[in-house]
């Protein structure tokens, strides 16, 4: 997965975050929080680029399918939870 964010970020400490894929019910299906961790830098009121690879077990589109990315601040959802596109060729 590749992005960046530009607005919505409110501390520069990336430990205040959670980065997460979830299902319709708002179940977590994946923590990604580390590796964005590893590779976003905060930048208020956004971040730099990151790419985080799917761990193994989610290794096909259809793994993904239907989750939603949220990303929550100390607990509280920042923005709302934006679906996983994928785009092949």
């Amino acid at each position: 997965m590749m992005g960046q964010f530009n607005t919505g970020l409110v501390s520069p400490d990336m430990e205040d975050y959670e980065f997460l894929l979830i299902d319709d019910a708002g179940t977590t299906g994946q923590d990604l929080t580390s590796g964005v961790a590893r590779q976003a830098h905060i930048n208020v009121p956004g971040t730099s680029p990151f790419q985080v690879d799917f761990p193994f077990a989610m290794s096909s589109l259809s793994d993904v399918k239907g989750l939603s990315f949220q990303v929550t601040c100390k607990g509280t959802e920042v923005g709302d939870a934006a679906p996983v596109v994928a785009i092949v060729a």
